[in-house]
């Protein structure tokens, strides 16, 4: 459903990576998918990283970071292969009001997504810090709607130089016309509106025509400016604002995001998690 009916913030290579498989499953070829499995969490503490992961929050260490994966095409809701942002907000927010936890760490490799499953995560950020809890972002792939959410982070950190990307600031909406094709098949679809509903999908009525101007005016600009706003707002003046396409879409390796001031630095998840206690602490000591 929140492939047909939402704008989406995500890295076009990503969207059309799944038509192969789009295709193959429309042809009727058998598809397995795997199974799900259980919400992965990651605990380290100040001496020690533990690579383990662990079931649940309730009994930790004291000044334990707690490391929360955000994988893959982000939705609101949980899916049969993937946790939504509600179910990864949730255990953000369990983190934040547990006392012996010192901080998060949001463990990125997402394309992006659908636009509303951001807010879950905004709201489970700011939580966060409202405890006074840190929150850093190790990311290799940090686009669009999963930068959106990134920005939020008290510090950011790309896992290395070769394949890390961070970027696709914008957003999309895709959708397939059928009309002609029905009705070389002899069907005619008609839709028809009450007199009062003047401005029922009025935007996606003239896009079908050929006009997208008012999708453009009155969906799709908002959204990206609003995306604009919160990069600028939360990276403030660490961001170039001379680079070439810094809020227009382009994507960014390890070293020019942090030129262009994406992302704070370059290192390993044991890196996102030393600079998560430097922060804590420099926290600490500001008061």
């Amino acid at each position: 459903m929140d492939v047909l009916r939402r704008p989406w913030m995500m890295d076009p290579r990503a969207v059309d990576g799944f038509l192969p498989v789009v295709a193959s499953w429309l042809l009727g070829r058998e598809f397995v998918f795997e199974e799900r499995g259980p919400l992965q969490i990651r605990l380290a503490t100040a001496a020690m990283f533990n690579p383990e992961n662990v079931d649940s929050l309730d009994d930790v260490p004291e000044n334990t970071m707690a490391i929360v994966p955000v994988k893959g095409e982000l939705l609101k809701y949980d899916s049969m292969c993937a946790f939504g942002t509600t179910s990864l907000a949730n255990v953000i927010k369990v983190a934040a009001v547990n006392k012996n936890i010192t901080g998060v760490v949001l463990d990125v490799d997402s394309p992006g997504g659908s636009v509303n499953a951001i807010p879950p995560l905004l709201e489970a950020i700011g939580m966060a810090k409202r405890m006074k809890k840190t929150v850093v972002v190790h990311g290799d792939l940090v686009a669009s709607a999963a930068l959106y959410a990134s920005v939020f982070a008290d510090y950011i950190v790309a896992d290395n130089e070769l394949s890390s990307e961070f970027g696709s600031v914008g957003v999309m909406v895709q959708f397939d016309d059928y009309r002609e094709y029905w009705e070389k098949q002899g069907i005619k679809e008609h839709t028809v509106y009450a007199p009062e509903s003047t401005h029922k999908n009025a935007e996606f009525e003239a896009a079908l025509d050929g006009d997208y101007k008012p999708l453009q005016k009155n969906i799709l600009s908002p959204l990206a400016v609003q995306f604009q706003e919160a990069v600028k707002k939360n990276r403030g003046k660490k961001l170039n604002m001379a680079t070439e396409g810094l809020l227009t879409g382009k994507m960014f390796f390890g070293g020019d995001a942090v030129a262009a001031g994406l992302a704070d630095g370059i290192g390993s998840l044991y890196k996102a998690v030393e600079m998560a206690y430097m922060v804590a602490e420099a926290k600490r000591f500001k008061g």
